[in-house]
């Protein structure tokens, strides 16, 4: 039966393989992961070794340090407790002494994963603090959107583009006037006007995009919600819950740093509100659109359903009546045209109200001594 896998995961791979062969181990996979965060135990080296594990071919999991292999205290003590015993995987932390096969009778290594996480979870709080000041301080806390860019006397301070703000002004011009994204979207396509991506590659002399003038109404829409056209400062409009969490979150209005007049508006305040307000209306009236198409497409569906039940019904009952028919209107009869003319309405379950066709019939006279009757 071949030796299975020793599997290591190092920044210094020359340590560990030395100390691979020296123990013995000669079947190596070298796992590396720079530039991933030990927090994150979706790094993709991790990962692809975790499957030969699952399916019994690791014989041996190898770190220069338990830091290296995860800084998460939690997830590493599943793994190295847990999980890699589960499929007699043999861990060892070289520098830190921590070896699987002779124990952990101290709760070292317990010890040294909880200070690996207090590690990232310090450096997260003070890099908050930092970004918390900087923010306040009125600042940009990123790059200038479409429109500015920054000025060259003072990378904190943004000037305005003079190629692009006049195309975010006629797109709020444009919203203004009653167009949507995807409309204004088309309106600059057609007048050749260079999309964000293009405009900043035939700057820096790098190749164009097969579509120069392909808008996207979502980048339309972006920039229509960009609260800097106005001339301010707009810091934290996004945040994460746990420096853990990847996900970045929309933040309440009254939890940002607002800061009027730090750089020429492109639009006025006025027409930035108004424009908010056409955006909200619209989601109000797609998303009501959206339920009424569901509404409907579940009562056609029940709708065919009950139809298929009584496709080969041979005689009308009252049972079949109340499972299609919700109410019957019955209008009084008109003879004013000469012709008695009937209008029934009936509303069907599920679907909107039939109306159906005038039944109309001549009017019979018949004569009798002394009176006239009307059938």
């Amino acid at each position: 039966m071949p030796s299975r896998t020793c599997i290591f995961t190092s920044f210094q791979r020359e340590f560990l393989t030395r100390y691979a062969k020296e123990h013995g181990y000669t079947n190596l996979k070298i796992l590396v992961d720079d530039g991933y965060t030990g927090t994150n135990f979706n790094r993709p080296g991790v990962q692809e070794g975790f499957d030969p594990v699952k399916q019994g071919l690791v014989g041996c999991w190898l770190v220069k340090d338990l830091s290296r292999f995860g800084r998460d205290y939690l997830t590493v003590g599943q793994y190295t407790d847990i999980i890699f015993p589960s499929y007699d995987v043999r861990f060892i932390a070289v520098n830190d002494g921590v070896d699987s096969e002779r124990g952990d009778s101290e709760g070292m290594a317990a010890i040294r994963n909880l200070f690996n996480e207090w590690y990232p979870r310090d450096t997260s709080k003070k890099v908050r603090v930092s970004l918390h000041q900087r923010g306040i301080s009125g600042k940009h806390m990123g790059k200038p959107p479409y429109g500015y860019r920054c000025d060259p006397a003072d990378k904190d301070h943004w000037i305005l583009d003079e190629d692009a703000a006049p195309i975010v002004k006629y797109i709020f011009d444009l919203t203004v006037s009653g167009k949507g994204p995807d409309a204004i979207a088309r309106i600059l396509e057609d007048q050749k006007v260079l999309t964000t991506k293009a405009l900043y590659a035939q700057r820096k002399g790098k190749p164009m995009p097969e579509r120069p003038y392909h808008w996207a109404g979502q980048s339309v829409a972006g920039i229509l919600e960009r609260m800097e056209y106005t001339g301010c400062t707009c810091n934290f409009k996004i945040y994460s819950k746990s420096y853990k969490l990847k996900q970045r979150i929309p933040n309440s209005p009254e939890d940002m740093f607002i800061l009027p007049d730090t750089q020429d508006a492109i639009v006025s305040q006025a027409q930035w509100d108004r424009v908010q307000e056409r955006l909200k209306l619209e989601i109000e009236v797609t998303e009501e659109w959206l339920e009424t198409q569901e509404t409907m497409s579940a009562d056609v569906d029940a709708f065919v359903a009950l139809t298929q039940k009584y496709v080969d019904v041979p005689e009308l009952t009252p049972t079949i009546v109340n499972e299609y028919i919700k109410k019957i209107e019955v209008f009084p009869p008109d003879k004013s045209s000469g012709k008695r003319v009937q209008k029934v309405k009936i509303y069907f379950n599920f679907v909107d109200d039939v109306e159906i066709p005038v039944i109309s019939e001549p009017v019979v006279a018949k004569s009798t001594p002394g009176r006239r009757k009307t059938a």
